[in-house]
């Protein structure tokens, strides 16, 4: 962040574009896990059928398995990877999220809170926000915006973000 500055007894902080850019990216990482956890679990179904010898042995987990023709023991192996993969990024979406919900928990801001958990633990988008909350876009993107500023103000955001 670009600085604190006091001002009486409330602080006031300065965020720039991107700072703000930061913060917005931090909030997104519950959904970056997620869809990574969706697509291994696409690759993981690819895989369980290439181990029952449903499809036909190409390409698994990116890289050619023995020049194409992929063995039971190395798509079992593959499968055994990704499985466990999958557990990891469970883990880390469950603690994004955790960190996510309680930074946002500590708002004192009713439509902040609705807009952000909205945003970042549904995975909304600006139109869906904007008739949830019977606004236009526009102003959801500008409301969204200074509830950012309120968040990166918080002393849970700058210990848990920073």
């Amino acid at each position: 962040m670009n600085g604190t500055m006091q001002t009486g007894t409330v602080n006031v902080v300065k965020l720039t574009k991107e700072d703000l850019r930061k913060a917005v990216n931090k909030l997104s990482s519950a959904s970056r896990y997620d869809e990574n956890i969706r697509l291994k679990q696409q690759e993981l179904e690819y895989l369980m059928n290439l181990a029952q010898g449903l499809c036909s042995p190409t390409y698994a987990l990116g890289t050619r398995i023995n020049s194409g023709f992929a063995t039971k023991e190395s798509t079992i192996c593959a499968i055994i990877n990704l499985r466990r993969q999958i557990e990891n990024e469970i883990k880390e979406l469950m603690n994004s999220y955790t960190k996510i919900k309680n930074a946002i928990i500590k708002l004192d801001n009713k439509e902040f809170k609705m807009l952000l958990e909205l945003r970042y633990l549904t995975y909304k988008t600006w139109e869906e926000i904007a008739e949830i909350m019977n606004y236009s876009p526009r102003h959801i993107v500008r409301v969204h915006e200074k509830a950012l500023m309120s968040l990166c103000s918080t002393d849970f955001y700058a210990d848990n973000f920073e």
